[in-house]
């Protein structure tokens, strides 16, 4: 069974260094076979600090009027959008009246009682519902601005339209970056927004969403979810709010982004500090780096006790070489699930090491033929220690196209180079080197 966990132990220190915290050993397994991902918008894709951009009053009625207005009443919610609207308020110092019999309507709006009237917040259909009657010019308007992104609601007192209020977000700006990756990870991604149609589109055309549920409430939210497993998807919800924490809850894994509300944490399987997007994306690569380390592990434990046991049944394996091929199957695991990097740095340094002894074979070529017309430089370099200084050495020298050959001993930390021009060049040379940050030194021989 011990293949298994230490894949996914190295899985999760590579996520802590990374700011990402695993609550589940299962979503290291199903961030490999998910399918779609689910964005909710407000502070996930958006910054999550909206700002007032427009107040729109009726005829007769103050931009100031609607603001106060909506001010009173929305100091009472912790929604994102009503701490814009009293930001807003506060900061041209209007001051505020004193609501009664506050209530909030799920996914609609508010409602209270100012001066002993009923005053209402919230979406244009919310106030219709109310009884409020609503001018089509302003219906119009709202709908300009919502193509522009903008969040909009109506603010009615004693059942009389005072006026609307827009709001917008700013987008992320790893947004648009991050769908991509997501698209070319093979994933679908959706957003999810309680916002108006038009708004939600504007937002997810700019960023590269193409498939977007509005006007969802948060239970509702958990209910697109459920759909999409339905349609035999396997689903990542991406949330940060109270409203994600049903659909994070419902979601194969619920990603909290840990800006978010405490509520939304506690509801996911991965935690992730801060809220930066592009660490979703690690997220997935780490569940799926880790699944496949765990398919690997497996293999080669089975395939070292499918061979020994047969072996030491028959009585063929004495049981000192019996205790090596354990110690030896163990190493293998270990390595194969702790050598991620090292194994990748290997790689890299085996192909640049191929493609510069081609380089030096060609150059070797040109050296032979014209070993007589070339100049020689011989330097010293005492900072010469590892593979890594001649590679770095190499590759800044061969780069130069009057440079024919190049022989570096790292013993004598001696440095000779074949060139076919004058001086000039060889003071590039030594600079080039000096760059690199080595003390070079000029062999008169």
């Amino acid at each position: 069974e011990w293949p298994t966990p230490i894949a996914m132990i190295r899985g999760g220190g590579l996520a802590s260094e990374k700011g990402i915290l695993f609550r589940s050993s299962e979503a290291f397994h199903v961030l490999q076979s998910v399918d779609t991902v689910v964005f909710d918008k407000t502070g996930t894709i958006t910054v999550g600090r909206p700002s007032v951009v427009r107040v729109l009053p009726v005829e007769g009625v103050s931009e100031r009027e609607v603001l106060v207005l909506a001010a009173s009443i929305e100091a009472l919610s912790q929604h994102p959008l009503a701490k814009a609207v009293v930001e807003a308020a506060r900061e041209h110092g209007f001051f505020l009246e004193q609501a009664k019999d506050f209530q909030e309507v799920s996914g609609a709006g508010v409602r209270a009682k100012l001066s002993g009237k009923p005053i209402f917040v919230g979406k244009l259909d919310f106030l219709q519902d109310m009884g409020v009657s609503i001018d089509t010019r302003i219906v119009d308007e709202v709908l300009a601005m919502e193509a522009k992104g903008q969040t909009v609601f109506g603010v009615a007192l004693d059942g009389k339209l005072m006026g609307v209020v827009g709001v917008a977000d700013t987008i992320k700006k790893e947004a648009a970056d991050v769908v991509a990756k997501i698209k070319a990870l093979g994933l679908t991604p959706i957003m999810i927004t309680g916002d108006a149609k038009r708004t939600a589109k504007a937002v997810a055309e700019s960023v590269g969403i193409g498939r977007f549920y509005a006007r969802v409430t948060p239970d509702q939210k958990a209910d697109k979810v459920r759909e999409l497993q339905a349609e035999g998807h396997r689903v990542i919800m991406v949330g940060d709010g109270i409203n994600d924490a049903p659909a994070l809850m419902q979601a194969d894994v619920g990603i909290a982004l840990g800006a978010g509300t405490d509520i939304a944490i506690e509801s996911a399987d991965v935690i992730i500090t801060g809220s930066d997007l592009n660490k979703v994306i690690d997220a997935i690569q780490i569940g799926r780096n880790s699944y496949r380390k765990t398919k690997q592990n497996l293999a080669i434990a089975f395939s070292f006790n499918g061979v020994g046991i047969p072996l030491a049944a028959a009585g063929l394996v004495q049981p000192i070489w019996a205790m090596a091929a354990m110690v030896l199957s163990v190493t293998t695991v270990i390595l194969n699930s702790f050598g991620v990097k090292t194994a990748s740095t290997l790689g890299r340094l085996l192909t640049k090491m191929r493609s510069r002894g081609e380089k030096i074979q060609e150059n070797r070529k040109e050296h032979t033929k014209s070993k007589e017309t070339e100049s020689k430089l011989v330097l010293r370099i005492p900072g010469i220690h590892c593979y890594e200084c001649i590679s770095r050495i190499e590759e800044a020298v061969v780069r130069l196209d009057a440079v024919s050959y190049l022989e570096i001993d790292p013993q004598s930390k001696e440095v000779v180079v074949f060139y076919r021009d004058g001086d000039v060049l060889k003071d590039e040379i030594m600079r080039r080197i000096v760059e690199l940050g080595y003390e070079v030194i000029q062999n008169d021989n």
